[in-house]
Order: C-alpha cells, then sequence, then structure tokens
C-alpha cells in the first residue's frame, strides 16, 4: 500500500464473499440464535464470480537457483519437491500430513544426521509446515537447512554439496521405507502422535473454531476430523513408498541457496 491499493480492493472483491466463506461457531450457544443473527448480519451479502486461476503445474525440470541475500544472514539451503494439494481423506494427503515427522522430527533419520552425526546444519525443518502440507494447492514441500556461516566462509561450495546429498539421499530413503527395520511400528507411532497432536490442539474455544476452520474449508465436511484420522490410521509403510516414489522424483524438484555475496561455483552445486 498505497501502490497496490487497487489490486489489493480488487482481491477482496474476488475472494472475501459468501461463496468462498464458512461461518464457524463454536461455545455454549443457541443454534436458532446463531442463525438468526447470521442471517440479520451477513442476508444481503452478494455473492462474487472470481476468476478460474490455473493449478500450479510442476517443474519441468530439476531447477537450481540461487538468491544473493543482502544481509549477512545464516546460509540457507532449501530443497522442495513438487505436491499435490490436500484433500482430507484422500491416502497422498493422509502421507503427507505425517511428512515432518518422518523427514524433520528429532526422531527422524535424516534430523538425527544432519542436525547430531555430521553437525552439518543448525536447524532443519519443513518450512511453514503447516501451510504447505494443508494446501488448498499443488505446492512445494520445503524442507529448510540452516548452515553454518563459518564453515561456509572455511569449506566453500563442498560443504553446501554435502548437505544437498544428505537431504536428497534421506528423502529418497523414503521410497523404501517398507524395507527399513521396525517400518511397521515407526509408522504406528507416528499414526498415534498425529492423533494426539490433533487433539491437544483441541484445548480452548478459540482453537476449536481455528482448527475446525482450518479443515472444514476443503470439502465442508463437518466429520472432517473424522475424515483425515481414519486416512491416517489405514495407512500402511508401503504407502509412504508409493508417495516418495511419485513425488520425490528429480523433475519435481527445486534447489535453491540463499547467503550473502556466494561463492559462485556453490550456485546450482552437484552433491
Amino acid at each position: 500500500m498505497p501502490n497496490a491499493w487497487d489490486a489489493a480492493w480488487e482481491f477482496y472483491g474476488n475472494y472475501y464473499k459468501p461463496n468462498n466463506v464458512a461461518l464457524i461457531i463454536v461455545g455454549d450457544v443457541d443454534p436458532a440464535v446463531m442463525f438468526k443473527m447470521a442471517e440479520v448480519n451477513y442476508g444481503d451479502w452478494k455473492p462474487s464470480h472470481p476468476p478460474q486461476i490455473p493449478a500450479e503445474q510442476p517443474p519441468a525440470a530439476p531447477q537450481n537457483l540461487h538468491v544473493s541475500w543482502q544481509a549477512d544472514v545464516s546460509p540457507r539451503l532449501f530443497v522442495g519437491y513438487h505436491t499435490p494439494a490436500m484433500q482430507p481423506g484422500n491416502k497422498e494427503t493422509a502421507v503427507s500430513l505425517l511428512l515432518p515427522e518422518l523427514l524433520t522430527s528429532r526422531s527422524a533419520p535424516l534430523y538425527q544426521k544432519l542436525r547430531y552425526q555430521k553437525q552439518s546444519v543448525t536447524d532443519f525443518n519443513v518450512q511453514d509446515g503447516r501451510e504447505l502440507l494443508q494446501a488448498t494447492d499443488p505446492h512445494l514441500l520445503l524442507l529448510n537447512c540452516e548452515l553454518g556461516l563459518e564453515r561456509l566462509r572455511s569449506q566453500g561450495p563442498s560443504y553446501v554439496a554435502n548437505v544437498q546429498k544428505d537431504v536428497l539421499a534421506g528423502v529418497d530413503a523414503l521410497k523404501q521405507f517398507s524395507r527399513q527395520p521396525n517400518s511397521r511400528r515407526v509408522l504406528q507411532v507416528i499414526q498415534s502422535k498425529f492423533r494426539n497432536d490433533l487433539l491437544a490442539r483441541f484445548d480452548s474455544t478459540p482453537n476449536i473454531a481455528e482448527q475446525f476452520a482450518w479443515f472444514y474449508r476443503f470439502n465442508r465436511d463437518p466429520n472432517v476430523f473424522d475424515t483425515l484420522v481414519a486416512s491416517v490410521n489405514a495407512l500402511k509403510p508401503g504407502d509412504i513408498d508409493a508417495y516418495a516414489a511419485r513425488y520425490f522424483i528429480p523433475s519435481g524438484r527445486v534447489i535453491t541457496t540463499l547467503w550473502r555475496d556466494s561463492p559462485q561455483a556453490a550456485v546450482g552445486a552437484k552433491p
């Protein structure tokens, strides 16, 4: 603002309309009173006809990019894979909900290697995990590696290439998740954690409203939590393999590095 004022109002007019909204009311209320209040306050709200925007298409080939940052920030390596939109109840969506645990939780083999065994990153996570894994459109699953500034200065491109190599290998390992020792037990533990974490979010009236609105918006299913949990509970180790084999592929991958005054050879470094 103010340069984008017209665009902002156009966006508001297209999307902040009754055909694109759900009114969620949680608490000790009288439904009849609430419905009447909604009708009084929103009854004359006119729908819109937003433009049809095509879904983001996967990359045609692997991409390597570098962003030269102005500030002397901690170096970053981002590894992204094109993944599908969320559809509660869908098997692939159920797998995507478990990916943070499989890849970047403290017990995940890849996290253990990067943070503790090699100590090659200072942080490793799914960037904006909640938003990216619960997106209404196809999107990038973005793995964020925070690197050591002094280590980059002393070791140069080889340091970044080695971290990249470990990340790619760790992601590829999910293609054979079912062959790993105790894969069924590992999956059961992660499924149980998903259920408990979901329940833990319902600790206050505002949080219940927020969580319900967040998931309800996809299919407008009042039983969306039952649908989500049932789909996660039904997963087998082979479903992890199948998801990884379909989406964790070079042609759907984008690798980006970010730091100040990067060594030119580090751009698009190949492991």
